[in-house]
């Protein structure tokens, strides 16, 4: 992603119908901000764990203002 001074990136986690999973949403997604980076790893709440998601279909939702997204990925890390 890169970003200008004043842009911002979210991402929500959402069910297979569109719904925001708790502690997912675009609330709990810490502000990304002022980045320039091929590594970003997204929080929620302080985590980026997502293994208690593991098996089930999810949605993404990105907010995006003054940013370019140029990919996403899932990694064990």
């Amino acid at each position: 992603m890169d970003t200008s001074a004043t842009g911002l990136v979210k991402v929500e986690i959402q069910d297979a119908s569109g719904l925001a999973i708790d502690c997912y949403s675009l609330a709990d997604c810490h502000l990304i901000h002022t980045s320039n980076q091929i590594k970003r790893v997204v929080q929620w709440n302080g985590s980026s764990g997502l293994s208690g998601l593991s098996g089930q279909v999810v949605k993404l939702r990105f907010t995006i203002r003054n940013a370019d997204l140029y990919s996403f990925t899932f990694s064990k890390e």
